[in-house]
């Protein structure tokens, strides 16, 4: 029996009672304006023992968004170590998770037709038992909206396992989820959103990017000030020499990078795509 009504994720999460909800549930509807990769990591153990899961995305927008509080333009970050992933090749893995779970055919998935019309949340989980409840209020299904980051947001939802609510709104839920005209399937825009996160890149694009995260902000730094390409070539050639024993690179593709990327800022400034 529910007794704290009130989940604002100060006095307790909404991934607390998600966590605690789904272990006694066979099925489990939720409706919102994003699903990330990062909501399904904190309820994925739990997740993974739900035989029907129906998901519904309020904005149509998002269905292929990540999750713009975790999202980092870099792959790989230098540290005191050496050089280090970060949240991107993170994400990858995690990407391939989620993606073999809503492929195990547990998992349906359908968004609203059309942008601005579906703003509530909704997080439903039913069994037929004693123990239906139901979280309607302000969250996301995010890492910051379930109140599993260090910066959750506060937010205001109610939980009820009032069995005449519950019906209720899952009436409600089931008369949207069948609305050919208000809602279409969107399960294989969400597979292909994370086959590309998840996608394995070729080593050459990988050693690539790794050389031009290195030197991105010092780049970035010597075009700004209208440096020439010979100039930057110099100084990269310096630069890396220094650290040659440590990074193992080549020159030649560095200069090559210093080239490519000084072309793309020309682009850019001219108004190209």
């Amino acid at each position: 029996m529910i007794t704290n009504h009130i989940i604002d994720n100060e006095r307790r999460t909404v991934a607390e009672h998600l966590q605690r909800a789904l272990a006694d549930a066979d099925k489990f509807d939720l409706v919102s304006a994003y699903f990330t990769i990062y909501g399904y990591e904190l309820l994925e153990d739990a997740l993974a023992q739900i035989g029907n899961v129906r998901f519904l995305f309020g904005e149509p927008a998002s269905v292929e968004d990540v999750d713009p509080s975790n999202s980092e333009p870099k792959s790989f970050e230098l540290t005191e170590n050496g050089l280090a992933p970060n949240h991107s090749l993170e994400q990858k893995y995690l990407a391939k998770r989620c993606a073999d779970w809503i492929r195990s055919g547990a998992v349906d998935i359908r968004s609203a037709s059309q942008s601005n019309f579906l703003h509530g949340k909704l997080y439903l989980t039913t069994s037929g038992r004693d123990t239906d409840n139901a979280v309607v209020g302000s969250s996301n299904f995010t890492k910051r909206g379930l109140g599993g980051s260090d910066q959750s947001n506060l937010e205001i939802n109610l939980a009820t396992d009032d069995r005449e609510t519950v019906a209720e709104l899952q009436e409600w839920f089931d008369q949207l989820w069948n609305d050919q005209r208000r809602t279409e399937d969107a399960k294989h825009r969400v597979l292909d959103a994370l086959n590309r996160i998840g996608n394995d890149h070729a080593p050459e694009s990988v050693y690539y990017k790794t050389l031009l995260e290195l030197f991105r902000k010092a780049i970035d730094a010597q075009l700004d000030g209208d440096a020439s390409r010979t100039y930057i070539i110099i100084w990269i050639r310096s630069d890396l020499v220094s650290r040659a024993a440590e990074l193992k690179a080549d020159i030649g593709l560095i200069c090559e990078l210093a080239h490519s990327s000084m072309i793309f800022r020309k682009k850019k400034s001219c108004g190209s795509s």
